[in-house]
């Protein structure tokens, strides 16, 4: 177990805090499961990590990434990564997480 440095954008530190976010996905892996790490001063534990593909997260994991569509997700994917945007295909490290006690 480490803690780990997972940057969030500012706009999604209360989601968290609140628990209506318990999960980003990223182009590269950025903790293993019982890695810990710190939003707002709150630390937090990785209970999952996995490979998956970009569709399935925007289908079936969109609450959990804090959006309330499909769509709203697609919107912030594509807003943080300008250049590539959306492309279903894509592999995505998921990485979900419970606040730690």
């Amino acid at each position: 177990m480490s803690e780990v440095n997972i940057p969030f954008r500012p706009e999604f530190h209360e989601k968290i805090l609140l628990g209506t976010k318990t999960m980003t996905c990223r182009s590269k892996r950025m903790g293993e499961v019982g890695d810990l790490f710190k939003v707002g001063g709150q630390r937090f534990v990785l209970t999952q990590v996995f490979r998956t593909i970009l569709s399935y997260v925007v289908r079936d994991a969109y609450e959990q990434e804090g959006c309330d569509s499909p769509g709203e997700l697609i919107a912030i994917w594509e807003k943080i990564h300008p250049a590539k945007g959306y492309e279903p295909d894509s592999t995505v490290w998921a990485h979900c997480w419970m606040e730690a006690l």
